[in-house]
């Protein structure tokens, strides 16, 4: 929240920098898109395939695309498609193998050793190691 007097946006949540009686914390922005495609898969998952289409139209229609697209989906391609949408919304943020290794996918890159060589990684290799937060 933007503190008034001083103009900063500010949080007592986290406690990273105590200056003059304001406390600043580490600033994570969530997009609304992000939201609801983040809950869009949790209700696919879950088997609320009404509530998923819900969602993942919602962010469909607002990049301006039709939301046809997604009332014809058939229950078993909605987290499919929440997973592509996601991959469209936050594409360069480095997202996706978050995505696809959450889901027990395995992540296909092609020529990611420059020579046009196509590379597979498994949800379950050894060399997948997420990175600890810091706060």
């Amino acid at each position: 929240m933007v503190n008034t007097s001083t103009g900063f946006t500010e949080s007592t949540k986290w406690n990273c920098l105590n200056q003059g009686g304001a406390t600043f914390g580490p600033q994570i922005f969530l997009r609304m898109g992000e939201v609801y495609l983040n809950r869009a898969e949790a209700n696919a998952k879950l088997g609320n395939m009404t509530k998923a289409r819900a969602d993942l139209k919602a962010v469909h229609v607002r990049a301006g695309l039709p939301g046809s697209d997604i009332d014809n989906l058939a229950d078993n391609a909605v987290l499919a498609a929440v997973l592509k949408e996601r991959r469209l919304e936050l594409a360069f943020e480095g997202q996706n193998s978050f995505d696809y290794f959450r889901n027990g996918l395995p992540m296909t890159r092609t020529a990611a050793d420059f020579n046009g060589t196509t590379l597979t990684v498994q949800p379950t290799d050894a060399t997948v190691v997420f990175p600890t937060p810091i706060f």
